[in-house]
């Protein structure tokens, strides 16, 4: 049986070099990021899940 589905997650990108691979990024862009997945506490008291993006790559 296929299902779909789908996840929101966020994305931390920091520093000089992600600052430049995300200046041509808009809302809607196809990308590929890779990094490494952290767990935040929300204020809800809910762990999320936090992706630390290393690099992106713009798609489209």
């Amino acid at each position: 049986m296929a299902r779909q589905a789908k996840l929101r997650i966020a994305v931390v990108a920091s520093g000089e070099d992600l600052e430049q691979q995300t200046r041509l990024l808009e809302m809607g862009s196809a990308v590929t990021v890779t990094g490494f997945l952290v767990s935040h506490m929300g204020r809800d008291g809910l762990a999320k899940v936090v992706l630390h993006a290393q690099h992106i790559e713009l798609l489209n």
